[in-house]
């Protein structure tokens, strides 16, 4: 039996594209819609039979579903979360896949709407509907971020979905999200991009593996990633732990202390072989 009649989701690219190939294979829905402003995509959706209703209207597609689900930038999610509140009803569930959940779950909860906060942690540093894939959430973590307003009917509900697309649901308040994806997604991601940013150019080519393994994200979204960077403040925390990690390794490469440095490397390398 489908959790859901009616399903719309705005945003049918890598994560809003996945959810659908998903949703339409263990049919959890009876009718699958999906927003497009581009009309070759939508199109294109419809061909590949990722969704069964293609909209270029925002409103209109919202419209007689039961969940909405806002797989787009953290910026835009909370322009859309303005611009449908009208469309929908305190039964209609509406739910987020973005990567910051504080100020997300503030403006739902502001404006009244029947809102569950999640943030599937699966992904890569592609974009768009042509790399959506079918069980990308198979054994992923998905962080559900609850508030004192939040419908707990809807809250089992959501846990129901992403149980059934083989997800390990945890939940956490939007702040402790913030707070731990600060330190595992969003510092990585910034360590990335400035890391890059540092080699010269004409050094290049002479990376290796090592150098590709560590810099591949900061292939990702640009527009994306600065939105996510100024959503959450954590980061400006988990920014100055960093800092200091680089001091102290500063430090002892210049007072020559072979010692301390084996040390720290020896602390690194347990750590990251811990999340193997």
């Amino acid at each position: 039996m489908p959790l859901f009649n009616r399903i719309t989701i705005i945003g049918v690219g890598l994560i809003g594209g996945s959810l659908a190939k998903d949703i339409k294979k263990k049919k959890l829905c009876n009718k699958l819609v999906g927003f497009f402003r581009n009309k070759h995509k939508l199109d294109k959706a419809i061909r590949e039979k990722i969704v069964d209703i293609g909209c270029p209207d925002l409103r209109e597609s919202v419209k007689h579903s039961d969940l909405i689900i806002l797989a787009l930038p953290v910026n835009q999610i909370m322009r859309v979360l303005f611009e449908i509140r009208n469309e929908v009803n305190d039964k209609t569930i509406i739910m987020d896949v973005g990567s910051t959940k504080n100020t997300i779950t503030r403006i739902a909860d502001k404006l009244g709407l029947n809102f569950v906060g999640t943030h599937p942690v699966a992904g890569s540093e592609k974009k768009g509907i042509d790399f959506s894939t079918e069980r990308l959430f198979d054994n992923s973590k998905v962080i559900i971020t609850p508030t004192k307003k939040t419908n707990k009917k809807a809250i089992l509900k959501i846990k129901a979905l992403w149980k059934k697309l083989n997800a390990n649901v945890v939940v956490l308040s939007p702040q402790r999200h913030d707070k731990i994806l600060s330190f595992t997604s969003h510092l990585p991601h910034l360590v990335s991009f400035a890391l890059i940013n540092s080699i010269p150019s004409k050094f290049l080519p002479f990376g290796a593996s090592g150098l590709k393994d560590t810099t591949r994200i900061a292939m990702s979204d640009a527009e994306i990633w600065s939105d996510i960077f100024l959503n959450n403040k954590e980061l400006l925390k988990s920014l100055d732990v960093l800092q200091k990690e680089l001091t102290k390794m500063d430090r002892l490469i210049k007072i020559n202390k072979k010692s301390g440095l084996v040390k720290n490397l020896n602390k690194a390398k347990r750590k990251r072989e811990a999340i193997d």
